[in-house]
């Protein structure tokens, strides 16, 4: 089969990146979902080796900016905080705002 993207409308083509996001959100949610199924699709993800390892480059890569999305939200959670047991005459010694 002689698969390619299609998408050769100009609208597409100017920005890469956002066409290239869009078509791995696609392939992500239909692997996703042939992963959870359970009803034996899943041994084709494994038997083709283009899949298989685009598929398990790309969900190591959306555990590790999971990953870094949580550690920056626990950060921001932790400065706040910290932020709310200080005076403001505190703060304004400090230099924050």
């Amino acid at each position: 089969m002689p698969c390619r993207d299609y998408m050769d409308d100009p609208r597409y083509q100017a920005d890469m990146q956002a066409k290239c996001d869009l078509l791995s959100r696609i392939a992500c949610k239909a692997l996703t979902h042939i992963e959870e199924s359970g009803d034996g699709l899943e041994i084709l993800i494994l038997k083709d080796p283009e899949i298989a390892t685009w598929w398990r480059a790309h969900k190591e890569a959306d555990r590790k900016e999971q990953a870094r999305i949580a550690e920056e939200e626990r950060k921001k959670r932790v400065r706040a905080s910290a932020l709310r047991k200080l005076t403001s005459e505190e703060k304004k010694e400090l230099g924050i705002k």
